[in-house]
């Protein structure tokens, strides 16, 4: 964990991450608003959850931390 920890802390990869996670901002509203046509806003909701969690599991620990809330 420490090697990803400190891959992480370099210069280019945090700058490379603060700007992806800044154009994904946009890009989910737009996707949300063109999906929001056709799909109920509960499937939205649902999906959008999921993908979410993915993303946790993936990048730290935090599945077992999500579990573990009441």
């Amino acid at each position: 964990m420490s090697r990803l920890t400190e891959w992480f802390a370099r210069l280019w990869v945090a700058l490379g991450s603060l700007g992806f996670g800044i154009a994904v901002i946009p890009l989910n509203d737009t996707l949300i608003k063109l999906l929001g046509e056709t799909m109920a806003l509960g499937q939205i909701v649902a999906i959008r959850s999921m993908i979410s969690l993915a993303f946790i599991a993936l990048f730290s620990s935090g599945l077992r931390r999500v579990t573990g809330l009441s």
